[in-house]
């Protein structure tokens, strides 16, 4: 299944199998003040379907894709043009895996996501040493 949300200025299309996705990006836009018509917000969601493999009923893989476009200074120092920011969260889930299972790593990722530590690296372009 997909699910795409696109927002470009004050239009907004919706493209959704689930309510709950349309409504967190409801909210999320109304703290959003980039939305112009040069200025995209994108999220996209791709879950795809298990395989079965051997003894194991296979894995849920998920990817979430969320891309901003900014205003960053250009190579030449003369202005600014409009970029990308991209983070793409890809991960495989076992078949059977419990909630609380699910909750927990999905809850140390957020945690990661939202260290002091990752973020520096994050804006700093420099992942390497993560």
């Amino acid at each position: 299944m997909n699910t795409l949300i696109s927002v470009t200025g004050v239009s907004t299309t919706v493209y959704t199998f689930g309510q709950k996705i349309a409504e967190a990006h409801r909210l999320l836009m109304k703290e959003l003040t980039l939305n112009t018509e040069t200025h995209r917000f994108q999220l996209q969601q791709t879950r795809g379907t298990p395989v079965l493999n051997g003894l194991s009923r296979g894995k849920q893989k998920s990817v979430l894709k969320t891309t901003m476009d900014i205003d960053v200074p250009n190579s030449e120092g003369s202005g600014n043009i409009v970029d990308s920011m991209i983070l793409n969260l890809d991960g495989s889930c076992p078949v059977g895996a419990s909630d609380a299972d699910v909750d927990l790593f999905l809850d140390l990722q957020a945690a990661l996501i939202s260290s002091p530590e990752y973020r520096a690296q994050f804006k700093s372009g420099d992942l390497a040493d993560a």
